[in-house]
């Protein structure tokens, strides 16, 4: 969050502060993410950064986060109901990409169209690690190796997309395609028509050849010619 001297973030940081204080609704936004605003500097830094200081671009997007994470029903989210989903390995956090950044793994071929709690499995990975490491850099990769078409839900990856940009801002560094079959290339071409500009240039298609080249072998799977038996 280098972007702008010290003196002058923080004064941007007030200002934005001072208008959440002054407009933004208590009874519809969650208290603890209320006090986050306030007393943690880095949450709201992070949509700062990703709006490039606009403090009424930022004022709009928190507002509509903050709302969104109490319908969502973020901060109850329950392991229980998503031990299913763990169990199968959809989606988990392990080990860290060439760059540094840690990796969100979604093996979409565990996901059907229409599935429950899928997109609840997500935003607990994404909350867990940036809150616990303070919007700290994370890759997304998503295995599409064995997929077919009853499991390219593109509503799902959608609201992944919009999740990232809109609800966790400034943590992406790269969206790494795994194995895309050929019969699911126009999908993605599809979803990167909705993706912003800055997120376009993230994406990536990757082959089992060349998955070294962007994540160390130490992480990745001995089934994709790797060292680790995860999952």
């Amino acid at each position: 969050m280098s972007v702008i001297a010290d003196e002058e973030y923080y004064e941007v940081l007030q200002i934005l502060r001072n208008r959440l204080h002054k407009f933004v609704d208590e009874a519809k936004v969650a208290r603890n993410d209320l006090n986050r605003i306030f007393t943690e500097d880095w949450w709201p830094l992070s949509f700062l950064l990703a709006y490039r200081y606009d403090v009424d671009v930022t004022y709009a997007v928190i507002v509509e986060c903050l709302k969104w994470r109490r319908s969502f029903a973020v901060n109850n989210i329950s392991l229980l109901e998503l031990k299913p989903l763990l169990d199968r390995g959809l989606a988990y956090i392990h080990g860290k990409d060439c760059d540094g950044s840690s990796i969100l793994w979604i093996n979409m071929r565990q996901h059907i169209i229409g599935q429950k709690n899928s997109d609840k499995l997500i935003i607990y990975w994404l909350e867990r690690h940036t809150m616990e490491l303070q919007a700290a850099s994370i890759t997304l990769l998503f295995d599409m190796s064995s997929c077919c078409l009853q499991n390219m839900d593109l509503d799902f990856i959608k609201f992944i997309i919009h999740s990232c940009k809109y609800y966790y801002p400034s943590c992406l560094t790269s969206l790494l395609i795994f194995e895309n079959p050929g019969l699911l290339k126009a999908s993605w071409i599809l979803l990167r028509t909705w993706m912003p500009p800055e997120m376009q240039r993230l994406l990536q298609h990757v082959k089992r050849s060349s998955l070294s080249a962007y994540v160390p072998l130490p992480y990745i799977p001995i089934r994709y010619g790797g060292q680790v038996c995860f999952l």
